[in-house]
C-alpha cells in the first residue's frame, strides 16, 4: 500500500495485486422498469469477476468487466480515501495483451465515488447549500421580482424607489448563477481528478518495487 495527497490536498491510500488470472467469469444482468405513465424498460449490465493469484501465495477476488483470461498475467490497482477500509478499482494492466485500462468511472455529480466526494468536498458542500435556494429564488423569486419591478415603474416611472428591487435581483442572480458555476465545475474537476489517479497508477504500475511489494 501506499499513500498519497493529491494536488487539492486529499489523502488517499491505493493497493493492488500482481499475478495471474484464474476463474474468470462473465453475466449480464438485466434490470426491467416498469411505471403506468411511461410503461416497461430494462437495461443490461455486464458483469464479471475473476481472481488473481500472487507469487506469494495470495489470492484477491476481482469484481470488473475486463478483458482477461485464466493465466494472463495481470496488475489491478484500487484506492480509498485516508480513513476508510474499501474504495473503487483505478486501473489493470494485463501483461499479456500489452494493454492499460484505466476503470475508475464517475457519474453523476460523483457522489457515489467516495475518492471524487473527498477531492470535490468544498464543491459539493457548497452545492448542496445552494441547490434549495437557488430552485427557491429561481421559480419564486424571478417573478416577484419582475412583478415588483414592473409595478414599481408603472406607479412611480424611473425616479421609483428600486433599492430593494436592486437588492433583490442582485441576491436572486448571485444564487443562481453560483448554482450554476457549481454545476459546471463538476466535469472538469472529474476530468481533473480521473487525469491525476491515471498518472499517479501508470507511475506505480512502471515501479518494479511497488509491483515487488504487491506480487
Amino acid at each position: 500500500m501506499v499513500d498519497i495527497t493529491l494536488s487539492r490536498g486529499t489523502k488517499i491510500w491505493i493497493k493492488g495485486i500482481h499475478g495471474t488470472v484464474a476463474g474468470n467469469q462473465k453475466w449480464s444482468e438485466t434490470h426491467v422498469y416498469g411505471s403506468a405513465r411511461r410503461g416497461i424498460s430494462s437495461s443490461s449490465v455486464e458483469r464479471g469477476e475473476f481472481w488473481v493469484i500472487a507469487e506469494s501465495g495470495r489470492e484477491t477476488e476481482i469484481t470488473l468487466d475486463v478483458p482477461v483470461r485464466a493465466g494472463q498475467e495481470v496488475t489491478v490497482l484500487w484506492g480509498g480515501v485516508e480513513g476508510q477500509d474499501t474504495g473503487p478499482y483505478l486501473m489493470v494492466r494485463n501483461e499479456a495483451a500489452g494493454t492499460t485500462q484505466m476503470v475508475m468511472s464517475i457519474s453523476g455529480r460523483g457522489y457515489g465515488n467516495p475518492l471524487f466526494a473527498a477531492y470535490a468536498s468544498r464543491e459539493l458542500r457548497m452545492h448542496n447549500w445552494f441547490e434549495i435556494p437557488s430552485l427557491i429564488l429561481g421559480i419564486c423569486g424571478v417573478p416577484y421580482f419582475l412583478i415588483t419591478f414592473i409595478g414599481n415603474l408603472m406607479q412611480h416611472g424611473t425616479r421609483g424607489p428600486w433599492l430593494s428591487e436592486l437588492l433583490w435581483g442582485f441576491m436572486i442572480f448571485f444564487l443562481i448563477y453560483k448554482f450554476y458555476k457549481l454545476e459546471r465545475s463538476f466535469p472538469r474537476l472529474q476530468q481533473e481528478l480521473k487525469s491525476e489517479i491515471s498518472a499517479i497508477c501508470t507511475r506505480l504500475l512502471d515501479d518494479p518495487a511497488f509491483i515487488k511489494s504487491i506480487s
